[in-house]
């Protein structure tokens, strides 16, 4: 709060904050309470990486640097593959209701079956 931190007006709270979220620090403001002290601390422990993750996310989205990884990681998955994929995983679905298991047998998959 701007009592804690020694502020006169909510805007000089705001423009501190803005530069110690962006971890410019001017220095131009600083707490002198030593509660303002320890509002800051906490402040910079845990505002700091929040804000960042939040502007990496932002950039992230307006840049579509996620759509980008995902491409990557899946450049050979097409819609008639997915599509086949849904139907094979429905048929697992299908058999497994209609075989019964014998105890302590277990069904696996092979790469082969799978592709």
């Amino acid at each position: 709060s701007k009592h804690a931190l020694g502020l006169a007006s909510s805007w000089q709270a705001l423009y501190f904050s803005v530069v110690t979220l962006t971890t410019v620090g001017f220095g131009d403001l600083v707490p002198v309470t030593a509660s303002g002290k320890w509002v800051v601390s906490i402040l910079c422990l845990f505002g700091v990486p929040i804000f960042g993750n939040t502007m990496a996310e932002l950039v992230a989205l307006i840049y579509g640097e996620r759509t980008r990884h995902v491409k990557q990681q899946l450049p050979s998955l097409s819609v008639p593959k997915l599509l086949q994929m849904r139907k094979f995983a429905q048929e697992l679905d299908d058999m497994a209701e209609t075989t019964p298991m014998k105890q302590g047998e277990e069904h696996r998959i092979s790469k082969f079956e799978f592709a």
